[in-house]
């Protein structure tokens, strides 16, 4: 298995992979942090990065985590199609603020009863 391979089996096992890989992993890479340490970024296929603890990831997940990123994935596919749907014809105005809301990018889509908890 090669390194990168390694580490995008790796990262799925972080608590907040679905946060972190948006909308897909195009690659890592290591950086210096403030503190001058090594740290890994993942850079998304849109071309953002943020960072990336491979430490989190070889922690054991608590079950409960586990079954709701299990039941985000599952609706990952009606997400990202309500949110396209809403921005077929142009910006979005927030139900909550009343703030225009310009890209599926800047978008949080949420759902109603009942919640993942």
């Amino acid at each position: 298995m090669q390194p990168e391979e390694f580490l995008r089996d790796l990262i799925t096992r972080h608590p907040d992979y679905e946060e972190k890989a948006g909308v897909g992993v195009d690659g890592f890479v290591v950086v210096r942090t403030e503190w001058n340490n090594r740290g890994l970024m993942l850079v998304r296929i849109d071309g953002s990065d943020i960072d990336i603890s491979w430490e989190e990831c070889l922690k054991a997940t608590p079950h409960a985590q586990q079954v709701r990123g299990c039941l985000r994935r599952a609706v990952k596919k009606q997400v990202l199609g309500a949110v396209a749907e809403a921005f077929a014809q142009g910006p979005v105005v927030c139900a909550v603020t009343g703030d225009s809301i310009g890209s599926p990018r800047e978008a949080d889509l949420d759902h109603c009863q009942p919640v993942f908890e």
